[in-house]
């Protein structure tokens, strides 16, 4: 397998898992929203190389999903809110969307 074919396997499963990370911390937060500063520390703890602009890209892509309410404040950061169809994903309801890898019930 070509070097940069891994390369952007390797990229879109670290993507992909993070999106799980985020929508799985959006969902503990349900009650009050989680900030983009505290989702960093969060994915920081499994990816060291989260930055903020990925959390928001995760963020901006779960919202473009319907699975969380994103609002963007004045001074620039971000929170996410879950929304039915978020939390229906998490708890293994439904079908996960491509795009996000959700590990295997109990898994």
């Amino acid at each position: 397998m070509d070097e940069v074919v891994a390369a952007q396997i390797l990229e879109t499963a670290r993507r992909e898992q993070n999106r799980w990370h985020t929508l799985q911390a959006v969902d503990v937060g349900r009650t009050t929203g989680v900030a983009d500063a505290l989702l960093v520390r969060v994915l920081q703890s499994v990816d060291t190389s989260c930055s903020l602009q990925d959390v928001r890209k995760y963020l901006e892509y779960l919202d473009g999903k319907k699975l969380i309410e994103l609002r963007k404040h004045e001074d620039g950061s971000y929170c996410g809110y879950i929304l039915a169809a978020g939390t229906d994903v998490v708890e293994y309801a439904v079908d996960c969307p491509v795009g996000i890898q959700r590990p295997a019930r109990g898994g």
